[in-house]
């Protein structure tokens, strides 16, 4: 079973290959492998969401330091501020963001960021903590009944690990292994969030940190690349969706292989988003 384990590699569920460049972290460790060319690249076993029904969220099209481009997504926090992850963001000098979008290449607004701000220790594990980063929309964006602001979660909830709670994630991504294209529309799936020592159990008791979120991908559900810095989301009382996690990285064995999703947990950076909005705002 260990040998089993010792092959087993994290790659980020990231930009979507062939067409976009695959911005996935580094991960400098004795399991470490790249990722299969064969591994799936999508929303796995999710749905068509209907347009406008995840109004917060947004593609990002990413021109890298190389010339390169990259895909990822993101949620809308205000009229000026994108959040995704840090991954997505680190090697990019511009930022194209799509809102409102259902069908990506055919319908949303598109938007230009002035600026980004990468978590300072991104990486300080020589993986992928502190995941998380904020981008600066020059424009102000314009909310309607297709694009809307996320909530953040509550002070009250930031003890909160949502264990076994339903939670929601959405994204574009290929919808075939060997595809060279996104997903035309916006793909959502359902999972629950598992304690995080199960998931640290499941990747060695390394690389999972207290500052992630975990969902169970059991019946081969989850993210995958093209998803990553994408919202992962709980319906409250009220029925408005809240945002708990940032699509951040899986395993190596390919995104149908019922191991576990990691998210970045925004709980614990609200006090981070909340002095890098005001820092972002007062720069402009």
């Amino acid at each position: 079973m260990w040998k089993l384990l010792t092959v087993l590699a994290l790659v980020a569920a990231t930009a979507v290959q062939a067409a976009y460049e695959d911005v996935q972290p580094k991960l400098h460790a004795s399991q470490a492998k790249s990722a299969p060319h064969d591994a799936p690249l999508r929303i796995v076993n999710g749905d068509e969401a209907t347009p406008g029904q995840f109004p917060h969220q947004v593609g990002i099209e990413i021109d890298l330091v190389d010339g390169r481009k990259a895909f990822c997504g993101g949620s809308i926090l205000t009229e000026h501020i994108i959040i995704t992850a840090a991954h997505c963001a680190e090697h990019g000098t511009q930022f194209l963001i799509w809102a409102g979008a259902h069908e990506i290449d055919q319908d949303g607004t598109p938007y230009i960021t002035k600026k980004k701000l990468v978590h300072e220790k991104f990486g300080s594990d020589g993986a992928v903590a502190n995941d998380i980063a904020l981008l600066y929309v020059r424009e102000e964006i314009k909310f309607n009944d297709r694009v809307q602001p996320i909530r953040l979660p509550s002070a009250e909830q930031a003890q909160d690990s949502f264990w076994k709670a339903q939670v929601t994630m959405s994204g574009w991504g290929l919808t075939h292994t060997r595809d060279e294209k996104k997903s035309p529309v916006l793909r959502f799936v359902t999972s629950r969030v598992v304690s995080n020592l199960y998931c640290r159990a499941r990747f060695f008791f390394r690389y999972v940190q207290k500052t992630n979120i975990c969902v169970s991908g059991w019946w081969a559900k989850g993210t995958c690349q093209g998803d990553s810095g994408g919202p992962m989301v709980v319906y409250e009382a009220d029925g408005k969706p809240t945002l708990i996690g940032l699509t951040s990285f899986g395993v190596g064995l390919g995104c149908a292989a019922s191991w576990p999703n990691v998210f970045t947990r925004v709980t614990s950076y609200l006090d981070w988003i909340e002095s890098s909005i005001e820092h972002l705002s007062l720069a402009r």
